[in-house]
């Protein structure tokens, strides 16, 4: 699933390697018999994966707190209502149940909240979403439907515009400085003097400018020829750091796979893999923070509550 998920965000459906963090909450709980894992239907489950459009895995991915709407049949939650729980899949049916975590890493397994309910604390149920001014569940959104303050959050791939309705995101009027003007898979393009729209990230391979933001997750704009190719991150052994246009730093170079060692007023340095659990370290970007991990003590440490 990780594999599927990073070929989408990089546009790239060849790409051979990913970063695939272990996931520590879900393997503790997997141990501790709060989640079953149904082998059976793990291969099922990535075979429609692969042949899915990375449009309906990314929109998928928006969705409202993450549900596990990819592969619900292979990780099952074992926990009935009241069950104590650390995370939403440890529920039995988690699309309409959540684990209600106030201030604690232990909390229980909740119906997700209906219609009119309260949103404060887990995502509402399937076709309903968190309205902003009154904190209640309230129906999702479509294109050319009512949204924001009182109405619903839009469907993804819709921005909700100044009048207050649902709308797609290619060519939508946006303000670059309006925090994520066109949802997270979009950016606001157009200089200062003219209008601004909504456009699609450039891909792989495809030329930029560089030090303007337009190339898609996991790749950077390099300078080439007078401008600028969208190109991968580095990966394991390569070079990484800063990417500099004369003596200005435009952008950054970042790992595709672990992390950059460069070391303090260093302008480069060499991805290297992540530092295991219980391996030494010096910093939490040594641990792999994506999968939810840290450097305590001088080791590498899941930051579970567990």
């Amino acid at each position: 699933m990780a594999k599927r998920m990073s070929e989408c965000t990089l546009a790239q459906p060849t790409a051979s390697t990913v970063r695939q963090p272990l996931c520590d909450s879900t393997a503790a709980s997997i141990l501790a018999g709060r989640v079953s894992f149904v082998e059976t239907n793990s291969q099922p489950c990535l075979d429609n994966l692969q042949s899915m459009s990375c449009d309906n895995v990314l929109a998928n991915m928006a969705t409202s707190d993450f549900l596990p709407v990819l592969c619900p049949q292979v990780l099952q939650g074992e926990l009935k209502l009241d069950d104590s729980c650390t995370q939403d899949e440890d529920c039995a049916d988690p699309t309409h149940r959540f684990c209600l975590l106030v201030g604690a890493c232990v909390g229980t397994c909740q119906p997700r909240p209906g219609l009119g309910q309260s949103c404060s604390y887990g995502g509402c149920a399937p076709g309903l979403s968190c309205a902003t001014d009154s904190g209640t569940c309230v129906p999702t959104s479509s294109e050319g439907q009512p949204c924001g303050g009182s109405q619903g959050v839009c469907d993804p791939w819709l921005v909700c515009d100044a009048s207050g309705t649902c709308t797609k995101y290619t060519g939508y009027s946006c303000a670059q400085g309006e925090w994520f003007p066109c949802g997270l898979f979009m950016r606001c393009e157009g200089d200062d003097a003219g209008a601004k729209t909504c456009t699609a990230f450039r891909k792989l391979g495809e030329t930029c400018v560089p030090g303007a933001a337009e190339c898609v997750n996991n790749t950077f704009c390099s300078p080439a020829d007078g401008g600028g190719i969208c190109t991968e991150y580095a990966r394991l052994g390569e070079a990484c750091g800063p990417v500099l246009q004369g003596a200005e730093i435009i952008g950054s170079n970042d790992c595709l796979d672990g992390y950059c060692d460069r070391q303090l007023g260093a302008l480069s340095g060499t991805c290297q893999s992540f530092r295991q659990l219980g391996e030494a370290c010096l910093s939490d970007v040594e641990c792999d923070l994506g999968a939810q991990r840290r450097c305590a003590g001088g080791v590498c440490r899941s930051g579970a509550c567990w």
